[in-house]
């Protein structure tokens, strides 16, 4: 590595990057913010270092006040006049509020502490009786016509910097002892980071980004750091598939006339896609090592049927099968089709009661139940199968990364499908990479019809209201979802219960019916089964129906807030409805002020249909979550900077790359045990 440039040299004590940040503090008191940083995964120096300002200001040195705009960073030299100190005694502790003005050689400046501790208060004035000459720091407001800073931090050392650097906060760990934290990491483990051919320095590229080496810019030390994070998903998904090829378990063949005795048996034919799908589950099973595939496939394509016919397929093997399901409505309509089609189908959810409870544990634990249907339930400790040798997991997306492997764990055979109808951000970014095998159905069933979308505003209400009356006179039966039971303090939405008495006001004489999560299930159950028997025309509900629910008659969804939906959930929602064979309509009801954003995101929705790239703009707008962790959506605290949309062109460079390096696994080795992905806690919490 080249010249490090204002940078504090020190010896590393033995520290490698895989030390834990406690290390830091040489066997001395740990701050409790230490551990705080523990709970969300920072572990290590290469963790602490990986963790990025998200705010960076070039610094103004002694300005002229008129020369300043909002939000300068400046740092300014001058003395204290006109102290004006006002103690604070709402507190325990007796704080102050001071102002003043800083006096320096280009004009005068308006300065204010607020909440300053005694010890604060103390200097302040001592300077300021002194006249002494201080030099502070920080960001520029404007107090009327005064240049103000709010705040300033007193600058007693003669290092200059260009840029002043704010890191985030994180797990309620204040920026500043972040970059206290990383200043303590010795210069010279960034010399010793295993480099990339044909790459910048790693090493600098991170100096530079924690404002310690001017040797190579910003933009260059982004794209750098980007392109690692490229290259390492590349790396851990690797990683993961080997080691699960590397498990052997028994091979099963299934001969072509026992699937096609499962296929004829069924009312109506498979789409291509499905077979498709289920062949490559069949040619899955004789390889010898656990299955590991995704099917993707719009709401409505038929992943049941797949789920119906690979769970028969396993059972006609001896194999008892899981089938998971993220609600227990889904999970007991799962149950209601499918025990009619499997014998010893059994249901386990945690509102049954004491004994039916454990006669099903027992059916489960005996090896009498073939195919056992549940939620969350199904992997807890109190769960024993005979002879599980297949795991089916629905909606995929509702579930962390801990609790799939634990379900799978159970299993003698770790065979696990996992299903989604609509790629969210989270799969859609695995399937960019090698760690699944996917199988996608886009082929419709044919009674299935295209849904109709449309914007309601206050403009076109009544419209809208009109329509929905017109459509349940035919008989045809309408769902209305919010995000909130009750009125929420902190957003601006429309909640069930207002919304409820709404409806009855505005369609007297149909039943009409509220049903939410924070029911007991045999109420909502209750509620479900009238709409489904057709005895409710109108279900207002929060979004417990979001998933599974197949209700035939039903031919409307009205969604209230749907800016505060994800675009994902918005398409679950939708496909609830043109089921039957009858058109589907689907109404963004957006009473309420928006931004030009959420509008934008709306306008998306109502015109796009296709799940696939609908799950790209919620990419965009949503973040992509962490692929290898247990966070599911969202960016991951503010660690990972690079975004596949926005970097595609790093993306591929690093996919490019890595296929090259594939043939020379030193390469790839040596990336793997620095960041230390060959490790067992690595392996066996992510694999």
């Amino acid at each position: 590595m080249t010249s490090l440039t204002k940078s504090r040299m020190s010896n590393t004590n033995n520290l490698k990057w895989q030390s834990h940040v406690r290390a830091l503090y040489k066997g001395k008191k740990v701050p409790k913010s230490v551990e705080q940083l523990e709970q969300v995964g920072i572990q290590t120096l290469i963790d602490l270092a990986w963790i990025f300002p998200h705010k960076y200001y070039p610094v103004k040195r002694n300005p002229f006040p008129e020369d300043c705009q909002e939000n300068d960073y400046i740092q300014i030299t001058g003395y204290l006049k006109n102290l004006k100190s006002r103690p604070i005694f709402a507190r325990k502790i007796r704080m102050f509020n001071l102002s003043a003005s800083l006096i320096t050689d280009k004009g005068a400046f308006r300065v204010t502490w607020f909440n300053a501790y005694p010890n604060m208060a103390t200097k302040i004035k001592t300077k300021f009786q002194n006249q002494s000459v201080i030099t502070i720091e920080g960001n520029v407001s404007f107090f009327g016509i005064n240049v103000q800073l709010t705040n300033p931090k007193f600058n007693e050392s003669d290092e200059e910097q260009e840029g002043k650097i704010f890191y985030p906060t994180i797990n309620k760990v204040k920026g500043g002892f972040i970059e206290k934290l990383i200043d303590k990491i010795p210069v010279e483990l960034y010399e010793i980071i295993p480099e990339i051919p044909n790459q910048s320095s790693l090493g600098e590229s991170l100096l530079a980004l924690h404002n310690k080496n001017d040797h190579i810019k910003p933009p260059e030390a982004l794209k750098r750091i980007k392109y690692q994070e490229f290259f390492l998903d590349q790396l851990k998904a690797m990683i993961r598939r080997e080691v699960r090829n590397s498990r052997t378990v028994k091979k099963i063949e299934i001969k072509d006339s026992e699937y096609n005795k499962i296929i004829k048996s069924l009312p109506y034919e498979l789409t291509e896609d499905q077979d498709l799908c289920l062949k490559d589950i069949i040619n899955d099973l004789k390889l010898g090592y656990p299955i590991s595939r995704l099917v993707q496939g719009d709401v409505g394509c038929g992943k049941t049927t797949i789920a119906q016919v690979s769970a028969q397929l396993m059972i006609n093997q001896g194999y008892q099968v899981a089938f998971m399901a993220p609600t227990e409505n889904l999970a007991r309509q799962h149950y209601q089709n499918l025990e009619k089609e499997i014998s010893g189908t059994v249901l386990l959810t945690s509102s049954l009661k004491t004994k039916e409870k454990r006669e099903v544990l027992e059916s489960i634990a005996s090896g009498t139940a073939k195919l056992v249907i549940g939620t969350h339930s199904l992997f807890q400790e109190a769960v024993t199968f005979s002879n599980l040798g297949f795991s089916i997991i629905d909606e995929q997306h509702k579930f962390g990364v801990q609790q799939r492997i634990s379900l799978v764990n159970k299993s003698v055979l770790p065979h696990c499908l996992l299903m989604t109808a609509t790629p969210i951000p989270r799969t859609l970014r695995l399937t960019q990479f090698r760690d699944l095998d996917i199988s996608v159905i886009k082929q419709m069933p044919g009674n299935r019809k295209k849904i109709s979308t449309r914007i309601v505003n206050h403009q076109n209400l009544e419209k809208y209201l009109s329509f929905l009356k017109t459509r349940i006179d035919m008989g045809e039966q309408v769902y209305v979802v919010l995000p909130n039971i009750e009125k929420s303090e902190t957003r601006d939405s429309h909640s069930l219960e207002e919304i409820l008495d709404e409806y009855k006001r505005y369609f007297p004489g149909y039943k009409i019916s509220g049903v939410h999560g924070k029911m007991d299930s045999e109420e909502a159950s209750s509620v479900l089964d009238q709409f489904r028997n057709h005895e409710v025309q109108i279900l207002i509900s929060t979004t417990v129906i979001e998933v599974g629910i197949h209700v035939a008659n039903a031919t409307i969804m009205a969604i209230y807030n749907p800016e505060l939906f994800g675009l994902s959930s918005l398409h679950q929602l939708r496909g609830r409805v043109g089921r039957g064979g009858k058109p589907g309509f689907c109404f963004l009801v957006n009473l309420k002020k928006i931004n030009d954003s959420q509008l934008q995101r709306l306008q998306i929705f109502e015109k796009e249909h296709d799940g696939f790239k609908i799950s790209e703009h919620d990419l965009a707008f949503r973040g992509e979550g962490d692929l290898f962790g247990a966070q599911q959506s969202g960016f991951v605290l503010e660690r990972r900077i690079s975004e596949y949309l926005e970097d595609n062109e790093i993306f591929e460079q690093a996919i490019k790359d890595f296929e090259e390096f594939t043939g020379d696994r030193a390469i790839l080795e040596n990336q793997a045990r620095f960041f230390n992905l060959y490790e067992n806690d690595y392996i066996n919490k992510y694999i």
